[in-house]
């Protein structure tokens, strides 16, 4: 026989667990009060059964040793966690013996507002199961008292009338009393439940922020680490190509320009984890320097030009004739942003073109613009292709390599410079990535002062 196993979801949140250790402690005050308030009452009621001699007395008694009984039941089951059992069979019998007291001396008028206390508690320690199941029990009950009261089943216990007006205003009082010291200890502990949490909480994002430094110290590293041995195996490879080293055969050149090809990709690897290490840690900065446009695409034409050639597809970068010459940003990042869109474009076209075009828009932008008449991505993963890792599901085929990490560093770097980044996309039409930036004009030459 095959064994099946069930796998449980704890949905269980901190401030559930909250919520429960609050109950519990509200419980156990609960049962506490009513083990002194029943300590209390046996006095009067044990002078009443032994000087009186009223049966009355003899059978107070009785319940008052039973709600012992029940009470130590209740407090081991709430001591197990088991908090409604406990309080389906203390509050059923508290509003009993209430009753029957109230009844005893002869004042049935403080059994309801000692009853409603008793059904705030009911609700909340067993939320709103509770509060109606005590409803509706505290009803029963007072209806019944009132009913022994008016036809005299049941006779007072024989008091003086000193006696009966004092349980009647102790009665009242340790109502007061029982509401006031279970406002004060939920509120107290409460409170320091949450100051625990909020500890708690603190050190853990301490943690967590000690961990995110570390990790970037060992991106850093390690990326450095990596990149110089990943450098002598690309120029040695380029040295062996050019035949430094001696002739090389076919097979060799094809071995070896494979090594480079990897060598390259591994080194654009490197570059995308540091780039989002740095991004997370803050620690990304923009050097803004006089940019020549129309220089930078023809830099981002003639990189992708002969992947796009490759595949047979058409590539074009234009530069709008009202674009300025140059414009104030960071160099680097806006070639990356520029050849990560080209470059995504040319991976996912099978067939047709893949168009660049950079524009000003009005006085105060410009903008990037990268068509293709690729497959298309679903409308529903529009938001998921800028996340880190991650790539569209109608994008998960083999010729959807890479990390994921290129069009989430795009956005990152896109926000850096005040910029907004759109993703418009069709089924078997094709995409358009717009990049809009602030524009800054400068007249000035890379490189002069």
């Amino acid at each position: 026989m095959t064994k099946q196993t069930r796998f449980r979801i704890d949905t269980r949140t901190p401030f559930t667990e909250l919520e429960r250790i609050q109950r519990e402690r509200l419980l156990l005050i609960l049962i506490y009060t009513v083990f002194g308030l029943t300590l209390l009452l046996a006095i009067p009621y044990g002078a009443i059964a032994i000087f009186q001699s009223a049966w009355q007395g003899v059978l107070v008694n009785v319940l008052q040793v039973l709600m012992l009984v029940i009470n130590w039941l209740a407090y081991r089951l709430a001591r197990r966690g088991e908090l409604e059992r406990a309080g389906y069979i203390l509050f059923p019998y508290l509003l009993f013996i209430v009753g029957v007291n109230g009844l005893m001396a002869d004042a049935v008028h403080v059994i309801a507002p000692a009853y409603i206390s008793i059904i705030v508690t009911a609700g909340i320690i067993l939320g709103p199961t509770g509060n109606l199941f005590s409803t509706i029990i505290a009803f029963a009950l007072w209806l019944a008292a009132v009913i022994i009261a008016e036809t005299g089943i049941l006779p007072p216990a024989p008091l003086p009338d000193y006696f009966s007006l004092g349980s009647l205003l102790g009665l009242t009082g340790l109502s007061f009393i029982f509401i006031a010291i279970l406002n004060h200890g939920t509120t107290t502990r409460l409170q320091r439940t949450l100051t625990d949490a909020n500890y708690k909480l603190v050190e853990a994002n301490r943690q967590l922020e000690e961990a995110s430094n570390l990790k970037s110290q060992f991106v850093a590293r390690m990326s450095h680490e990596l990149r110089t041995p990943l450098n002598a195996i690309g120029l040695s490879a380029d040295l062996a190509i050019r035949k430094v080293y001696g002739p090389v055969t076919a097979k060799q050149e094809d071995a070896l320009n494979l090594i480079m090809g990897s060598s390259k990709r591994l080194q654009a690897l490197i570059d995308d984890i540091l780039d989002i290490s740095r991004i997370e840690a803050g620690k990304l900065k923009l050097a803004e320097r006089s940019v020549p446009v129309r220089y930078m695409a023809a830099t981002v034409k003639s990189t992708l030009e002969p992947n796009a050639r490759e595949k047979g597809l058409e590539f074009s970068v234009t530069v709008a004739p009202n674009m300025p010459s140059h414009v104030l940003s960071d160099e680097g990042r806006l070639t990356q942003i520029l050849t990560n869109l080209a470059q995504n474009a040319i991976k996912f076209t099978e067939r047709g073109e893949v168009c660049v075009l950079i524009e000003p828009v009005e006085n105060t932008q410009w903008r990037m613009l990268v068509r293709d008449t690729g497959r298309g991505i679903h409308e529903k993963d529009l938001d998921l292709i800028f996340e880190d890792f991650r790539q569209a599901d109608t994008l998960s085929t083999s010729t959807a390599d890479g990390t994921g990490l290129g069009l989430a560093i795009t956005r990152h770097l896109v926000q850096n410079m005040k910029g907004q980044i759109h993703l418009t996309s069709q089924i078997g039409t094709g995409s358009t990535f717009e990049v809009i930036l602030p524009l800054k004009v400068t007249n000035e030459a890379p490189g002069s002062t």
